[in-house]
């Protein structure tokens, strides 16, 4: 498996708030169910090449 982050960005600050060895989906999932408790900042999942991959707002995927 391979190391994903999980980031909370308002688009000029980031804030780690997981990083792991889980699976693509695991970590697709909980950044969703994150942007439902924090409306206000943009979920941001990160790979290990430090490449944004998928980005969700109150729960819905938004565009990078």
């Amino acid at each position: 498996m391979n190391t994903w982050h999980i980031i909370a960005t308002d688009r000029i600050e980031e804030i780690v708030l997981e990083s792991g060895e889980q699976t693509e989906a695991w970590f697709k999932q909980r950044a969703i169910e994150i942007s439902r408790l924090c409306p206000q900042a943009v979920i941001v999942v990160r790979d290990w090449d430090e490449s944004d991959r998928w980005a969700y707002e109150n729960g819905i995927e938004v565009d990078l």
